[in-house]
């Protein structure tokens, strides 16, 4: 169990990841990375764009980010599912 110390320090670090996370240039750098990986997903499917490592190395750059985006953007809200994480802990 969290420590009432630890838990405000916690709630503080939630509430800057979520107006982080909030913020009108994070979100729409989200939403053009979101664009830019459809438009990948599109080239994967054609050969001659494949060739090269390129379009996979940005796709996994894209998921990391995206990963990131989803795992910041749980911990700023009251997910049970991490609530039960954090009190085994």
């Amino acid at each position: 169990m969290l420590t009432s110390a630890t838990e405000s320090e916690f709630t503080g670090a939630r509430k800057r990841a979520h107006v982080f996370i909030e913020h009108r240039h994070i979100q729409r750098l989200i939403i053009t990375l979101i664009l830019i990986n459809a438009a990948l997903l599109g080239l994967e499917t054609w050969p001659d764009a494949m060739a090269g490592g390129l379009i996979l190395a940005v796709d996994k750059i894209m998921l990391t980010v995206f990963v990131i985006e989803i795992a910041h953007t749980s911990v700023c809200t009251s997910s049970p599912l991490l609530a039960r994480s954090l009190e085994s802990v």
